[in-house]
């Protein structure tokens, strides 16, 4: 009966240990998703943007505080405006998804500098998709009243895992 409960205990110990190592692996390996789609709604270029270009772009930092959280927090990402730039999209309409599916259109005229920023950390830290990330779009709500809107914290999106751009 003991030797039954060890190999038990083993593979249970197996099991969670390779579990835990894929889920380490997961999270190196996430894409943004940017699919671009023509008038009829077909994608004319998907693309996978890994998480280390995102980090390689000009980074900017703030601090606010959030509707979600406790006290004033420090953001660092890239602004959205510098994203789309760098991936060439200077038009269309902007749909954001989420790995939970929550889906967002950011109007254009609201992606500026000094604007949404794409955030990658969390106080210092990056953030796995149970803390909001490893992407949350994120504006410096403290700056400007015009952060202060449902519309503007609706546009908040975390777990971001898609942009899809319609010409």
């Amino acid at each position: 009966m003991r030797r039954f409960q060890a190999l038990i205990a083993l593979l249970l110990a197996l099991v969670l240990g390779v579990t835990n190592v894929v889920a380490a692996e997961a999270e190196d390996e996430f894409h943004l998703e940017v699919v671009i789609l023509d008038h009829a709604e077909k994608p004319v270029l998907n693309r996978q943007v890994s998480l280390d270009e995102v980090q390689s772009l000009p980074a900017a930092e703030f601090h606010t505080t959030t509707i979600w959280t406790d006290g004033v927090q420090r953001f660092r990402g890239v602004w959205l405006s510098d994203l789309l730039a760098h991936l060439e999209i200077f038009e269309g309409q902007l749909d954001f998804s989420a790995l939970n599916e929550y889906l967002i259109e950011i109007p254009f005229e609201d992606i500026v500098p000094g604007g949404p920023l794409v955030a990658y950390e969390w106080n210092g830290k990056p953030m796995s998709p149970r803390d909001k990330g490893p992407l949350w779009v994120v504006f410096p709500y403290d700056s400007d009243a015009k952060f202060q809107t449902e519309s503007i914290y609706a546009q908040s999106i975390w777990q971001l895992d898609r942009i899809e751009v319609y010409r």
